[in-house]
């Protein structure tokens, strides 16, 4: 739940900032398409987290969610002090 209120929270802001739905259409459409044709077929495969405990990709994945957040953050206030000039 904390992944799709994150989610919800990037495209209200992003709405926000630019005063319109579109940006976040595009992402929300592309994100759709690459988990239905990615990720979903495989997700048969992925093992639980509680079960086997974290593994390299979990850490991985981990960290590539800090950072492309902290990168995310950066941009909207980019755009937001753009917004406002």
């Amino acid at each position: 739940m904390v992944f799709y209120f994150l989610v919800d929270l990037m495209l209200s802001v992003s709405a926000n900032l630019t005063k319109s739905i579109l940006p976040g259409v595009a992402v929300h459409s592309l994100g759709l398409l690459i988990f239905f044709g990615v990720v979903w077929p495989q997700d048969r495969k992925r093992e639980l987290i509680w079960t086997y405990g974290p593994d390299a990709w979990f850490r991985i994945h981990v960290t590539q969610a800090i950072v492309f957040g902290v990168l995310g953050i950066l941009a909207f206030v980019r755009l937001a002090r753009q917004r406002s000039d």
